[in-house]
């Protein structure tokens, strides 16, 4: 059915199939899905009429398309490629390299093979899964495809590659039956407790105890092998909010050993799920690493855009705890925006960002929120305000509306995972002159030297 000429003479498919007897070959059947309830009338003619052998790919659709028409009037016989039972034993080696497709393996050279295995590979993604209604794009289900190539011989665990590719588990299982039904794929399913055959997709650990009850903090752990001065004293710092939350908090940061940013999580440990927690609880520690680049980045050279929202937060503000639904909605409203990041708003004035500390600066003078219960006593924060006093800056520790902010010469925030990162405008109206002005260039290069020299 890739012949014009024979495609045409399907016009009118039971006038030209019907007087037909022997063997008939219907190649690429999948360009004509709709022959499947005429081959069913032919089917159920006398004995001795024509038999129809049907060639096509394999799509999950057409299967099940010719299952339903052709119930108990067809069998189905799949046809794989070379096998090792065919080829011998001393063939295993090709057959691993090239694969089974007759074309792959009888090439007459390793680059032929690689270009027909590539070309089958782009004309199935580009062409064959349009035409099966497949409206995943190309490009994307490549990726998917080269990441399963990493799962070969392994159990399958749908959240690990969502993860990296940036969608859901459940896309990532539509993913992998599409790739399933065409063939390129082996599924075996692991036998389960419960099941004769249940395929094991994703592994879940259960924790019997989560709420927000818990402390973070982020820890710089510099690429020269040592850690900045700041990182020793964060749980000096985090001890009033950990006593404010019944949480024992005796932690050795020598005992862990990672040369990146990193996120722990302090949490007063497990037990049954409750309201009212147990004194005697054992606290658990999470982790996690980032790679981060602080100094050379686009935000730290060009300034970003801050988007202001209301404050939404508890009234414990200062409390670093692990229930940040507040400020993910802020810093997604700021990002739908087209924003870098949230600036919070309580009564009309700014409390800090959806993750980091902020500041204005006025006739070159350092502003920002005083240390109370509406903000977070950032590490980065008191670094950064010890080095301001320290270059002789003027520093006012008050609130500030909006509005003056909006008329700032200059403006900026701080976070262990940005540093000293300049702000150039506030809901689309620009600070100052829209540029990176010269205070903030210079608390940028004091507060970097500062890591740099006091980095063990």
């Amino acid at each position: 059915l890739e012949d014009p000429v024979s495609l045409a003479r399907l016009e009118e498919p039971r006038t030209a199939l019907e007087p037909l007897k022997g063997l008939v070959v219907i190649d690429e059947v999948q360009r004509r899905p709709d022959l499947f309830p005429v081959l069913r009338v032919l089917a159920d003619r006398r004995p001795g009429a024509g038999q129809f052998l049907i060639l096509g790919s394999a799509s999950g659709e057409l299967l099940r398309q010719s299952a339903e028409t052709l119930a108990g009037r067809m069998e189905r016989i799949e046809i794989g490629g070379f096998s090792l039972a065919e080829l011998g034993a001393d063939a295993a080696e090709a057959l691993w390299h090239r694969g089974g497709f007759p074309r792959a393996y009888l090439a007459k050279s390793e680059r032929d093979s690689m270009a027909w295995r590539k070309q089958f590979i782009q004309t199935l993604l580009e062409r064959d899964f349009p035409q099966w209604g497949v409206r995943v794009p190309a490009t994307a289900l490549l990726r998917f495809w080269t990441m399963v190539a990493h799962y070969h011989g392994q159990i399958w665990n749908a959240a690990e590659p969502a993860r990296a590719l940036g969608v859901s588990p459940s896309t990532m299982r539509r993913h992998l039956d599409l790739l399933t039904d065409a063939s390129p794929l082996v599924r075996f399913e692991t036998p389960g407790r419960d099941s004769p055959a249940s395929p094991i997709e994703e592994v879940f650990l259960e924790i019997q105890a989560d709420d927000d009850y818990g402390v973070q903090e982020v820890v710089l752990v510099y690429s020269v092998n040592g850690q900045p001065e700041d990182s020793v004293r964060v749980y000096r710092q985090s001890g009033a909010p950990l006593t404010e939350l019944s949480v024992g908090h005796t932690l050795y940061l020598e005992d862990y050993e990672v040369e990146l940013l990193f996120l722990d999580a302090l949490r007063r440990g497990v037990a049954d799920r409750d309201f009212v927690y147990a004194r005697d609880l054992e606290p658990s520690v999470v982790m996690f690493s980032q790679v981060k680049s602080l100094v050379e980045n686009q935000a730290s050279r060009e300034g970003v855009r801050l988007k202001s929202v209301e404050d939404l937060r508890w009234a414990r503000r200062d409390i670093k705890s692990v229930g940040l639904l507040a400020q993910v909605l802020a810093k997604q409203t700021a990002r739908d925006a087209g924003a870098y990041e949230a600036l919070m708003i309580k009564d009309g004035h700014v409390t800090e960002g959806g993750s980091s500390s902020a500041y204005i600066i006025k006739d070159d003078v350092v502003i920002t929120h005083p240390l109370t219960n509406d903000i977070l006593p950032g590490i980065t924060r008191a670094s950064l305000l010890k080095l301001v006093k320290a270059n002789e800056i003027s520093l006012d520790e008050r609130t500030f509306t909006l509005e003056e902010a909006y008329a700032a010469d200059e403006a900026f925030i701080t976070a262990a995972s940005t540093y000293v990162c300049p702000v150039v405008a506030i809901d689309d109206r620009p600070i100052g002159d829209g540029t990176v002005g010269p205070v903030v260039r210079k608390l940028q290069q004091v507060y970097i030297d500062h890591a740099r020299n006091t980095a063990v």
